[in-house]
């Protein structure tokens, strides 16, 4: 679904001969899947293929909030069990280099423990129906005890994982963009990013390892209001850490985001991420698709300022019955980002 979609995008690309300015367009939001072991790896933020003149900077932070309860039947091949929450804060420079090159770099501070959002997504999940038990909590949210945090596998042959609170610096990346193409209705751009291990992964914050992958980025204007975005990446995954024996070697990641720009400064999203699970537990369950769903709104306050706020849904939302859409990731995830570019 999403490679067709891409492709789609791309053949559009070679119909539009001339540049013209996205402006009115503010592009997708800067989200990704908050399970723990997927922030472990390099990850590229959906973005649109606009770069960065020469000169000019975008600063950036972006506060996520995710609460992570994933306890699928043993039965699926290993027990599961994650029970927390976990605050991240991803703090970004970029800068244009000039030549349709951009380069950026990110360090994240992240936080894992038991929260403060368990009661109100209790709340939510009975009134909406999803406190039964079902795949990705069998034995039902209701007798799961609150405010833990605790993320671990177990596998019948012996192998196993467990890991508690933490807070600390994550794996910081670094990130060069480059502009392929623009016309007056699409642009293609394509990055190359590393991941370092500045997170210390004894304590699930960072990987202990050297990622580094590339990326596709390709946005499309349907009409004066509506934009179409959409992002591919393949990641080669450095071997090292505690959990190197239950790492891929690569993953592949898509998203893809609607937006639908109400005025000249404020827009809409609706936005879907897709990737490998990083790390195989041995539960067939809590490896299948990692997406999610998610509703953000975007607006300009002047000076450059920006404001992005939105909520993320797994695969609750369909009873994991579409998982290009949303399936393994967190319950729920509450993100608020600020931009400032000069």
């Amino acid at each position: 679904m999403r490679l067709t979609l891409i492709s789609s995008c791309l053949m559009l690309a070679c119909l539009s001969p001339v540049y013209a300015d996205p402006a009115g367009f503010q592009g997708p939001a800067d989200l990704r899947n908050q399970r723990p072991y997927q922030l472990l790896f390099l990850g590229f933020s959906p973005q649109s293929a606009t770069v960065l003149p020469s000169g000019q900077t975008r600063t950036s932070a972006q506060f996520d909030i995710a609460n992570d309860v994933l306890i699928p039947s043993p039965g699926e091949g290993a027990a599961v069990r994650e029970d927390t929450e976990t605050q991240r804060m991803a703090l970004s420079y970029a800068r244009g280099m000039g030549s349709g090159i951009e380069i950026s770099a990110m360090i994240p501070v992240v936080a894992r423990n038991g929260g403060v959002l368990d009661k109100m997504a209790e709340t939510y999940h009975r009134w909406v129906g999803f406190d039964r038990p079902i795949r990705d909590v069998y034995i039902g949210r209701r007798d799961v005890p609150s405010y833990e945090s605790i993320v671990s596998f177990n596998r019948p042959g012996g192998d196993s994982a467990s890991f508690g609170s933490a807070f600390g610096l994550g794996d910081a990346q670094l990130t060069l963009k480059r502009a392929l193409w623009r016309g007056p209705r699409t642009g293609v751009a394509a990055r190359l990013g590393v991941k370092l291990p500045t997170g210390d992964k004894n304590r699930l914050l960072g990987s202990g390892g050297v990622d580094y992958g590339v990326d596709l980025d390709l946005d499309q204007m349907l009409s004066s209001r509506l934009a179409l975005y959409a992002n591919l990446s393949v990641v080669k995954i450095g071997r090292a850490g505690v959990l190197s024996d239950e790492t891929r070697s690569s993953i592949y990641h898509t998203s893809v985001a609607l937006e639908y720009a109400a005025n000249a400064n404020a827009s809409w999203l609706v936005q879907t991420e897709e990737g490998d699970a990083a790390v195989r537990t041995g539960n067939r369950f809590a490896d299948g698709t990692q997406s999610t769903i998610s509703l953000a709104y975007r607006r300009r306050v002047g000076n450059g300022n920006s404001w992005t706020y939105a909520f993320t849904e797994n695969g609750d939302l369909f009873n994991y019955g579409a998982p290009a859409l949303a399936g393994i990731g967190p319950d729920i995830t509450f993100s608020v980002g600020w931009e400032k570019s000069n």
